[in-house]
Protein backbone atom coordinates (compact mmCIF):
# COMPACT_ATOMS: atom_id res chain seq x y z
CA UNK A 1 0.00 0.00 0.00
CA UNK A 2 2.85 2.41 0.83
CA UNK A 3 4.58 1.77 -2.55
CA UNK A 4 1.34 2.30 -4.47
CA UNK A 5 0.74 5.62 -2.66
CA UNK A 6 4.29 6.76 -3.44
CA UNK A 7 3.88 5.80 -7.13
CA UNK A 8 0.62 7.74 -7.35
CA UNK A 9 2.32 10.77 -5.79
CA UNK A 10 5.14 10.68 -8.37
CA UNK A 11 2.69 10.31 -11.27
CA UNK A 12 0.74 13.27 -9.98
CA UNK A 13 3.96 15.30 -9.66
CA UNK A 14 4.88 14.63 -13.31
CA UNK A 15 1.34 15.48 -14.43
CA UNK A 16 1.44 18.84 -12.60
CA UNK A 17 4.89 19.59 -14.02
CA UNK A 18 3.50 19.15 -17.54
CA UNK A 19 0.44 21.30 -16.78
CA UNK A 20 2.56 24.09 -15.32
CA UNK A 21 4.92 23.96 -18.29
CA UNK A 22 1.95 24.19 -20.68
CA UNK A 23 0.46 27.11 -18.70
CA UNK A 24 3.77 28.99 -18.87
CA UNK A 25 4.45 28.13 -22.56
CA UNK A 26 5.46 31.17 -24.53
CA UNK A 27 6.37 33.27 -21.51
CA UNK A 28 9.96 34.27 -20.79
CA UNK A 29 11.87 31.66 -18.88
CA UNK A 30 13.00 33.02 -15.53
CA UNK A 31 11.79 33.84 -12.07
CA UNK A 32 8.07 33.38 -12.69
CA UNK A 33 8.41 29.85 -14.08
CA UNK A 34 10.94 28.76 -11.46
CA UNK A 35 8.97 30.16 -8.54
CA UNK A 36 5.60 28.69 -9.54
CA UNK A 37 7.01 25.29 -10.46
CA UNK A 38 9.11 25.16 -7.29
CA UNK A 39 6.19 25.98 -5.03
CA UNK A 40 3.93 23.37 -6.64
CA UNK A 41 6.56 20.63 -6.47
CA UNK A 42 7.48 21.44 -2.89
CA UNK A 43 3.82 21.32 -1.91
CA UNK A 44 3.46 17.86 -3.43
CA UNK A 45 6.62 16.59 -1.78
CA UNK A 46 5.55 18.00 1.57
CA UNK A 47 2.24 16.18 1.38
CA UNK A 48 3.94 12.97 0.35
CA UNK A 49 6.27 12.87 3.39
CA UNK A 50 3.91 14.36 6.00
CA UNK A 51 3.74 12.01 9.01
CA UNK A 52 0.50 10.23 9.68
CA UNK A 53 -1.38 11.73 12.60
CA UNK A 54 -1.92 9.40 15.53
CA UNK A 55 -5.46 8.25 16.25
CA UNK A 56 -5.88 8.59 20.01
CA UNK A 57 -8.63 8.78 22.60
CA UNK A 58 -8.51 10.45 26.03
CA UNK A 59 -11.39 9.76 28.41
CA UNK A 60 -12.18 10.50 32.05
CA UNK A 61 -14.86 8.60 33.97
CA UNK A 62 -16.17 9.03 37.53
CA UNK A 63 -17.12 6.43 40.13
CA UNK A 64 -20.61 7.97 40.61
CA UNK A 65 -23.08 10.38 39.03
CA UNK A 66 -24.03 12.14 42.27
CA UNK A 67 -22.10 13.10 45.43
CA UNK A 68 -22.69 14.85 48.71
CA UNK A 69 -20.73 17.90 49.87
CA UNK A 70 -17.18 16.91 50.86
CA UNK A 71 -17.47 13.42 49.43
CA UNK A 72 -14.30 12.17 47.69
CA UNK A 73 -14.40 11.57 43.95
CA UNK A 74 -12.55 8.82 42.07
CA UNK A 75 -11.75 9.73 38.46
CA UNK A 76 -10.19 7.25 36.03
CA UNK A 77 -8.18 8.64 33.11
CA UNK A 78 -7.61 6.40 30.07
CA UNK A 79 -5.39 7.21 27.09
CA UNK A 80 -5.64 4.83 24.11
CA UNK A 81 -3.76 4.34 20.81
CA UNK A 82 -6.58 3.56 18.38
CA UNK A 83 -4.33 2.49 15.49
CA UNK A 84 -5.66 -0.70 13.85
CA UNK A 85 -2.26 -2.38 13.68
CA UNK A 86 1.44 -1.62 13.46
CA UNK A 87 1.36 -2.54 9.74
CA UNK A 88 -0.99 0.38 9.05
CA UNK A 89 1.89 2.80 9.55
CA UNK A 90 0.56 4.33 12.76
CA UNK A 91 3.39 5.08 15.21
CA UNK A 92 3.82 3.66 18.67
CA UNK A 93 2.95 6.23 21.34
CA UNK A 94 4.92 6.96 24.49
CA UNK A 95 3.29 8.50 27.58
CA UNK A 96 6.12 9.63 29.89
CA UNK A 97 3.83 9.64 32.96
CA UNK A 98 0.27 9.92 34.18
CA UNK A 99 0.74 12.43 37.00
CA UNK A 100 1.08 16.18 37.68
CA UNK A 101 3.79 16.50 35.01
CA UNK A 102 1.49 15.50 32.13
CA UNK A 103 -2.09 15.73 33.40
CA UNK A 104 -4.15 18.80 34.29
CA UNK A 105 -7.72 18.71 35.60
CA UNK A 106 -10.34 21.44 35.41
CA UNK A 107 -13.88 21.73 36.78
CA UNK A 108 -16.67 24.11 35.82
CA UNK A 109 -20.35 24.47 36.55
CA UNK A 110 -22.43 23.25 33.63
CA UNK A 111 -23.02 26.14 31.26
CA UNK A 112 -20.21 28.29 32.71
CA UNK A 113 -17.08 29.17 30.70
CA UNK A 114 -15.03 29.62 33.89
CA UNK A 115 -12.75 26.65 34.60
CA UNK A 116 -10.93 26.05 37.87
CA UNK A 117 -7.86 23.83 38.15
CA UNK A 118 -8.04 20.99 40.67
CA UNK A 119 -5.24 18.70 41.88
CA UNK A 120 -5.70 15.01 42.65
CA UNK A 121 -4.23 13.37 45.74
CA UNK A 122 -0.71 12.22 44.85
CA UNK A 123 2.48 11.73 46.87
CA UNK A 124 5.38 14.07 46.19
CA UNK A 125 8.72 12.96 44.75
CA UNK A 126 7.32 9.72 43.34
CA UNK A 127 9.14 8.57 40.17
CA UNK A 128 7.08 8.74 36.97
CA UNK A 129 5.98 5.55 35.25
CA UNK A 130 6.29 5.66 31.46
CA UNK A 131 3.92 3.75 29.17
CA UNK A 132 4.58 2.56 25.60
CA UNK A 133 1.34 2.14 23.68
CA UNK A 134 1.38 0.00 20.53
CA UNK A 135 -1.64 -0.24 18.24
CA UNK A 136 -4.81 -0.85 20.29
CA UNK A 137 -2.82 -0.29 23.49
CA UNK A 138 -3.95 1.91 26.38
CA UNK A 139 -2.85 3.19 29.79
CA UNK A 140 -5.09 4.24 32.66
CA UNK A 141 -4.88 5.53 36.23
CA UNK A 142 -7.45 6.32 38.92
CA UNK A 143 -7.11 9.53 40.94
CA UNK A 144 -8.75 10.64 44.18
CA UNK A 145 -10.03 14.22 44.44
CA UNK A 146 -11.10 16.02 47.60
CA UNK A 147 -12.21 19.39 46.24
CA UNK A 148 -14.61 18.51 43.42
CA UNK A 149 -17.63 18.48 45.73
CA UNK A 150 -17.24 21.69 47.72
CA UNK A 151 -20.44 23.31 46.39
CA UNK A 152 -23.82 21.91 45.35
CA UNK A 153 -24.82 22.04 41.69
CA UNK A 154 -24.20 20.37 38.35
CA UNK A 155 -20.50 20.20 37.51
CA UNK A 156 -18.16 18.95 34.78
CA UNK A 157 -14.60 17.59 34.95
CA UNK A 158 -12.14 17.80 32.04
CA UNK A 159 -8.69 16.20 31.78
CA UNK A 160 -5.86 17.54 29.60
CA UNK A 161 -2.86 15.36 28.69
CA UNK A 162 0.39 16.76 27.27
CA UNK A 163 3.98 15.64 26.78
CA UNK A 164 3.19 12.45 24.85
CA UNK A 165 5.52 11.37 22.05
CA UNK A 166 5.09 9.59 18.73
CA UNK A 167 7.79 7.14 17.63
CA UNK A 168 7.62 7.38 13.85
CA UNK A 169 11.27 6.99 12.84
CA UNK A 170 12.10 10.04 14.95
CA UNK A 171 10.47 10.93 18.22
CA UNK A 172 8.17 13.93 17.91
CA UNK A 173 6.11 15.75 20.52
CA UNK A 174 2.35 15.36 20.23
CA UNK A 175 -0.22 18.10 20.95
CA UNK A 176 -2.21 18.48 24.15
CA UNK A 177 -5.33 16.30 24.20
CA UNK A 178 -8.54 17.13 26.06
CA UNK A 179 -11.11 14.64 27.24
CA UNK A 180 -14.85 15.00 26.89
CA UNK A 181 -16.55 16.57 29.87
CA UNK A 182 -17.57 14.16 32.63
CA UNK A 183 -20.69 15.49 34.29
CA UNK A 184 -21.70 14.94 37.92
CA UNK A 185 -24.07 16.41 40.50
CA UNK A 186 -23.37 17.61 44.05
CA UNK A 187 -26.35 17.56 46.44
CA UNK A 188 -26.93 19.74 49.52
CA UNK A 189 -26.16 16.85 51.91
CA UNK A 190 -22.90 17.29 53.84
CA UNK A 191 -21.02 13.99 53.86
CA UNK A 192 -17.60 15.15 55.10
CA UNK A 193 -16.46 18.51 56.46
CA UNK A 194 -13.23 19.62 54.84
CA UNK A 195 -10.83 22.51 54.99
CA UNK A 196 -11.75 24.64 51.94
CA UNK A 197 -8.11 25.25 50.97
CA UNK A 198 -6.30 21.96 51.61
CA UNK A 199 -9.27 19.63 51.10
CA UNK A 200 -8.30 17.71 54.25
CA UNK A 201 -11.00 16.39 56.58
CA UNK A 202 -11.19 18.71 59.59
CA UNK A 203 -10.13 17.64 63.07
CA UNK A 204 -13.73 17.76 64.27
CA UNK A 205 -14.81 15.53 61.38
CA UNK A 206 -12.02 13.06 62.12
CA UNK A 207 -12.98 12.75 65.78
CA UNK A 208 -16.68 12.41 64.86
CA UNK A 209 -15.86 9.53 62.52
CA UNK A 210 -13.84 7.81 65.26
CA UNK A 211 -16.58 8.29 67.86
CA UNK A 212 -19.03 6.62 65.49
CA UNK A 213 -16.63 3.77 64.81
CA UNK A 214 -15.73 3.26 68.48
CA UNK A 215 -19.29 3.75 69.73
CA UNK A 216 -18.25 6.32 72.34
CA UNK A 217 -20.16 9.32 73.71
CA UNK A 218 -19.21 12.98 73.46
CA UNK A 219 -18.02 12.84 77.09
CA UNK A 220 -15.11 10.51 76.30
CA UNK A 221 -11.65 12.03 76.05
CA UNK A 222 -10.52 12.27 72.43
CA UNK A 223 -7.20 13.50 71.08
CA UNK A 224 -6.51 13.91 67.35
CA UNK A 225 -3.09 14.61 65.80
CA UNK A 226 -2.38 15.27 62.12
CA UNK A 227 0.75 13.27 61.30
CA UNK A 228 2.91 13.88 58.20
CA UNK A 229 3.94 10.75 56.31
CA UNK A 230 7.69 11.14 55.83
CA UNK A 231 8.55 13.24 52.75
CA UNK A 232 5.46 12.35 50.69
CA UNK A 233 3.59 15.57 51.40
CA UNK A 234 0.72 13.40 52.67
CA UNK A 235 -0.93 13.34 56.10
CA UNK A 236 -2.88 11.02 58.37
CA UNK A 237 -5.13 11.77 61.34
CA UNK A 238 -4.23 9.71 64.43
CA UNK A 239 -7.07 9.73 66.97
CA UNK A 240 -6.92 8.36 70.56
CA UNK A 241 -10.05 7.65 72.59
CA UNK A 242 -9.92 6.97 76.34
CA UNK A 243 -8.10 8.06 79.50
CA UNK A 244 -5.17 10.44 79.14
CA UNK A 245 -2.94 8.48 81.54
CA UNK A 246 -1.56 6.22 78.85
CA UNK A 247 -3.03 6.68 75.37
CA UNK A 248 -1.16 3.73 73.89
CA UNK A 249 -2.48 1.23 76.46
CA UNK A 250 -5.58 2.57 78.22
CA UNK A 251 -7.13 4.18 75.16
CA UNK A 252 -8.16 2.95 71.75
CA UNK A 253 -6.28 4.36 68.78
CA UNK A 254 -7.50 4.87 65.23
CA UNK A 255 -6.28 6.38 61.99
CA UNK A 256 -8.47 8.50 59.75
CA UNK A 257 -7.53 9.05 56.13
CA UNK A 258 -8.01 12.84 55.74
CA UNK A 259 -8.75 12.43 52.03
CA UNK A 260 -11.11 9.46 51.76
CA UNK A 261 -12.49 9.44 55.33
CA UNK A 262 -11.58 5.77 55.89
CA UNK A 263 -11.23 4.81 59.58
CA UNK A 264 -8.96 1.98 60.75
CA UNK A 265 -7.79 0.64 64.09
CA UNK A 266 -4.17 1.61 64.76
CA UNK A 267 -1.91 -1.30 65.66
CA UNK A 268 1.10 -0.05 67.61
CA UNK A 269 3.31 -2.89 66.42
CA UNK A 270 2.68 -1.78 62.81
CA UNK A 271 3.50 1.52 61.10
CA UNK A 272 0.46 3.61 60.10
CA UNK A 273 -0.73 3.21 56.54
CA UNK A 274 -0.16 5.90 53.94
CA UNK A 275 -3.02 8.33 53.37
CA UNK A 276 -3.16 10.89 50.57
CA UNK A 277 -2.80 14.55 49.73
CA UNK A 278 -5.18 17.22 48.47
Amino acid sequence: MALESLARAWRRRLWIRRRVATWLHGTPRGLGYAAVLGVVVLAIEGCAVAPKQASVDLTVSLNADSYGIGEPVLATVRFANNAESAKSGDPQLVVPALDHSTLKFYIAKQGSPVRVKRLPVLPEHSPPEAHSLPAQGSASRTFLFTRLTAEPGNWELVAALSGCQSQAGTVELMPTYYSKRAGYRVTDKVVLQRDPYSGLITQGQATALVRTRAGTSQANDVRAVLVPLEDTGLYLWTVFVGERKDWSHDGRAFTVNPYSGAVKVLRFNEPPEEGGRS
